[in-house]
């Protein structure tokens, strides 16, 4: 598959392969089996190989194929340890060279990363539009509390008296 030869080309670059560590040459090695679908390497890099995240994620988001640049973006889940590397995807990015990923981070409406896209400067015009359709809706009027049985009534709006009508 052509997105394993890139992420292959990509971990390479980054001297992965080079490294002596046993159990990242184990994962690493996940890549070639045929069996293996990308799903299943997101879950088997959570489940048995998350301290390796930070070290085999990031090459892959910074080589130049979209679509696996994507298909990472959005199996990224908002967690503590793996929303600061989409953060920090967002935060290098070329917002015209990823303008369909950052688009489709947008898309999620996850709003830690929207945050993240809103800090980004220069967005293209399509990303700014997914973000303003993804935002909370704003309320017009803020809304009272409701009041409490037996609470006292506010005091009357100055200018006006109140009083009290004895037959």
């Amino acid at each position: 598959m052509h997105q394993k030869a890139l992420i292959r080309e990509a971990w390479a670059s980054a001297g992965l392969y080079d490294e002596d560590d046993p159990k990242l040459q184990q994962f690493l090695a996940q890549l070639d089996d045929p069996n293996q679908c990308w799903a299943g390497m997101a879950r088997l890099l959570r489940r048995d190989f998350a301290a390796y995240k930070d070290r085999v994620v990031p090459p892959i988001l910074a080589q130049g194929d979209t679509l696996t640049r994507l298909m990472v973006a959005r199996a990224i889940a908002d967690t503590e340890d793996e929303a600061p590397l989409l953060e920090t995807y967002i935060a290098a990015s070329d917002p015209v060279r990823d303008e369909v990923v950052l688009r489709a981070v947008a898309e999620r409406n996850v709003p830690r990363f929207n945050k993240a896209l809103k800090r980004r400067r220069n967005l293209t015009p399509s990303v700014r539009a997914t973000l303003a359709r993804t935002a909370p809706p704003v309320q017009a009027t803020p809304q009272r509390p409701p009041r409490r049985r037996g609470a006292r009534r506010p005091p009357a709006p100055s200018g006006l008296t109140v009083s009290r009508v004895d037959d």
